[in-house]
């Protein structure tokens, strides 16, 4: 049976999709079968893995939220790594989570889309960092919540909001939930201090692995007349950031198997 792992924070720019891409692409090096699901109309995992999409024309996940009866396997995308799927996305996702607020159980598209991915051990969400229905499909047809925080004042507001719209989905239902620290770095000790003095009430759902700040994580993503944007976790194997992502991987295989 698949886990599905959302991939959310209502704060942008603290290394959702970066996580998203590598915890997939990580996985798979483990020999597990993994489905991406790009839930966010920037569609950066996407562009990521280096797929064959062309925005604007390419069926995407969009389709699947505005025709529930489309089969998701007419979306999938292969990728360069063989165990690895994409659902990809692009700016027409936009217009599709407008037109869900009109829509009945618009809450649940995306949950019912994905109980035809029984194929996969695995299926990760890169959710969008907004407020709107898109993120509340992605919590809904979560099993478990990863949630990528750096230690500024933004980001755990971010984190605080979350938590609200989490209150109020599936019912005030609990959810079983990690909180990864993402882009840490040895400076700023005081701001980074008082960060943390306020994620102790959440001590028990912070991950041991810690993304450290590294100049190979943006790297990896810029593509070159050479080299295809790819995870750091497969292109720059020796990086720090590749070290921090593959023991995320790790710890997520202990704490969430499938």
């Amino acid at each position: 049976m698949s886990i599905t792992i959302a991939v959310i924070n209502h704060k942008g720019g603290v290394g959702k999709t970066t996580t998203a891409v590598n915890l997939a692409a990580g996985l798979t090096r483990h020999g597990k079968r993994v489905l991406l699901v790009d839930l966010d109309p920037q569609g950066n995992a996407t562009y990521g893995l280096g797929v064959d999409f062309v925005p604007g024309e390419s069926p995407s996940i969009s389709q699947i939220l505005s025709d529930p009866e489309t089969p998701l396997e007419s979306v999938m995308l292969d990728t360069n790594e063989e165990k690895l799927k994409v659902v990809p996305a692009d700016i027409r996702l936009a217009h599709t989570a407008v037109q869900l607020n009109s829509a009945v159980f618009r809450e649940t598209r995306l949950s019912k889309a994905l109980s035809a991915a029984s194929d996969f051990d695995y299926i990760i969400i890169d959710a969008q960092p907004t407020l709107d229905l898109l993120p509340v499909n992605a919590i809904y047809a979560a099993d478990r919540l990863l949630i990528p925080t750096e230690l500024t004042g933004y980001a755990l507001c971010g984190l605080s909001d979350l938590m609200s719209t989490m209150k109020v989905t599936k019912n005030g239902g609990d959810y079983d939930y990690r909180i990864l620290l993402t882009k840490v770095t040895g400076h700023g000790e005081d701001r980074q201090f008082h960060a943390i003095k306020y994620l102790e009430s959440f001590a028990d759902r912070i991950l041991k692995s810690r993304i450290r700040h590294n100049e190979a994580i943006p790297r990896s993503q810029i593509e070159t007349e050479e080299v295809e944007p790819a995870p750091v976790i497969l292109q720059k194997s020796y990086s720090r950031g590749a070290q921090d992502y593959r023991a995320l991987v790790k710890e997520i295989l202990e704490l969430w198997p499938a």
